[in-house]
């Protein structure tokens, strides 16, 4: 039936038809010109296209793309394909390539078309440079998997040296969101940071993935050797936006490896950067903000200040059109909002961000483990185990012993508050064999989980041990993961009521208390600062036991 449609045309509707073919179901006029190498251009084929039209081969749009060209599509799929199949293998080679140089002239905003056109054209650097385009492209919808295809199909092209440098870069930086730390990834980091000039953005994603790689591998030595290195780079003009992400990295895996205080003095080195480069690179004042919301509260107990961060962050990442960042600073409200204590929707929003928890880079695992802890502040139990499970089954599946101890932690405090006492001390048994060497930044909240276990077991000796060494090591690094710090000192202090030392826990109590009254005194907002004090259960019972105490 198409064919012989087709085989009824004249010589130039059918070479028309052939060559409007190669740019897909939509082609324009001039376009299928320049491929006929037509002299009378767009003009001289109207005749043509107005026969193709009454024959409903063809029909003419009411919008371009293209300003200046009329735009028409097949009618039908099959008359597309049909008429394709009646070019040669050259005139194939030669029609794409000469596709992609009207689409390209044309300012065709569609990468991945034109690089298509360009393969399909013989023309692979030419083809490389605009699948690393649309492979930025992707990475800023958050689509990963298209990303790190479309960059190695530039890379499959033989890219030239520049052209594979840029592809090897944008590798690590999307195997570092997806947390796929395999040999290739590695292999990818080594090379560029061979061949890429120290402080450029190849060589800042290079590092990026090397330090992350260096401390799953458990050498801490290379680990602080490497972040050093890129500490003391300063960044090559426009690389700002992959230099920050890197410093603020390491910054953050320092303060899970429990040194608070060594990450402070690494983020002054990011703000330094950040305050120089932000008026031309803001890329780079989203990733500063993207530091800030997530450790301003656990590392300065400031939850507003965080949770205005958070806000500032996501403002800035919708801005600059990065929705990777969009989803995440989403995250990052929630946590703060749940530190705050203003529940109410927090929960949907943190579940609407559509972002795949396995896209989410190092802090993949704060969406469920967040929303386990706040649906379980809620006294919705059933509902937050799930996420619990899921966390623990994510972290397993990729390896990741943070996200898998996490979710261990979050479902013993589920099972704690459920009455499965022997079940809760399994999960914290698994918790801290995971956490011990991977997060010391968690180890104390999950010992006060543990105190507040024992506790409820009936065993206040070990209990008390648990927190005390929690609040050991809190001092020791000035911080604790998830804003627990409140929780573990009134575990503590009931501990040692529970022990029989009514003095001491009564002295313990009122340090609670003041340390808790001073964070809210930081917290300008009236209704946040009451949600803190009254809505948080942990602020809640501090607040209540230091009046039944004193």
């Amino acid at each position: 039936m198409v064919q012989s449609r087709l085989a009824a045309l004249d010589d130039d509707a059918r070479r028309i038809l052939r060559a409007a073919a190669v740019f897909g179901e939509v082609f324009w006029p001039g376009a299928v010109a320049q491929l006929l190498g037509s002299a009378r251009g767009a003009a001289g084929l109207s005749p043509s296209l107005a026969e193709l039209t009454d024959r409903e081969l063809i029909v003419r749009r009411k919008q371009s793309r293209f300003p200046d060209e009329d735009e028409y599509t097949f009618r039908h799929a099959l008359l597309r394909e049909g008429a394709y199949t009646m070019l040669t293998d050259e005139d194939r080679l030669l029609g794409h390539r000469l596709a992609g140089e009207w689409l390209e002239a044309h300012g065709e905003q569609d990468p991945l078309a034109l690089a298509e056109h360009f393969e399909r054209g013989g023309e692979r650097p030419r083809a490389g440079l605009h699948y690393l385009r649309a492979a930025e492209q992707a990475s800023r919808g958050a689509d990963f998997t298209a990303s790190i295809a479309r960059v190695r199909r530039a890379l499959d092209g033989g890219a030239a040296d520049e052209l594979r440098v840029q592809c090897l870069g944008m590798l690590c930086e999307l195997h570092f969101f997806k947390m796929e730390l395999h040999a290739d990834a590695l292999a990818y980091a080594e090379e560029v940071l061979r061949i890429a000039p120290p402080g450029t953005g190849p060589w800042s994603q290079g590092m990026l993935l090397k330090i992350v790689k260096s401390l799953q591998a458990g050498d801490l030595a290379e680990f602080e050797a490497l972040l050093e290195q890129a500490g003391a780079t300063p960044p090559a003009p426009g690389a700002a936006f992959p230099w920050s992400l890197c410093i603020a990295v390491g910054t953050f895996l320092l303060d899970v490896l429990g040194r608070v205080r060594a990450a402070n003095a690494l983020l002054e080195v990011l703000a330094a950067c950040v305050r120089a480069a932000s008026e031309q690179e803001p890329h780079a004042a989203m990733v500063y903000l993207s530091l800030l919301t997530t450790r301003t509260a656990y590392a300065h107990e400031e939850p507003l200040r965080g949770l205005e961060d958070g806000i500032a962050y996501l403002q800035l990442s919708e801005a600059v059109g990065q929705r990777r960042y969009v989803e995440l600073a989403k995250y990052a409200i929630g946590m703060n909002r749940w530190y705050l204590g203003a529940f109410e929707g927090t929960d949907r929003m943190i579940m609407d961000a559509s972002l795949s928890d396995s896209d989410g880079g190092l802090v993949s695992s704060y969406r469920p483990f967040v929303l386990t802890w706040l649906l379980a502040d809620c006294d919705r139990l059933d509902e937050a185990r799930p996420w619990a499970d899921r966390l623990i089954a994510s972290g397993r599946a990729r390896s990741l012993p943070v996200d898998e101890g996490r979710g261990h932690w979050a479902l013993a405090e589920v099972l704690r508050r459920a009455g499965d006492l022997d079940g809760a001390a399994a999960e914290l048994e698994a918790a801290l064999a995971l956490l011990r060497p991977a997060a010391p930044l968690d180890v104390p909240g999950v010992l006060a989980t543990l105190a507040a276990l024992r506790l409820a077991q009936g065993q206040p000796a070990e209990a008390r041990a648990a927190a005390e060494e929690g609040l050991a090591a809190h001092d020791a690094m000035g911080a604790c993961t998830f804003f627990r710090g409140a929780f573990l000192r009134l575990v503590h202090a009931r501990c040692l009521a529970a022990t029989g030392e009514p003095t001491a826990a009564a002295a313990a109590i009122a340090r609670a208390r003041a340390r808790l009254l001073a964070i809210a005194d930081k917290i300008g907002d009236p209704e946040y600062r009451r949600s803190f004090l009254e809505e948080v259960p942990e602020n809640r019972q501090t607040l209540e036991l230091a009046r039944q105490s004193l």
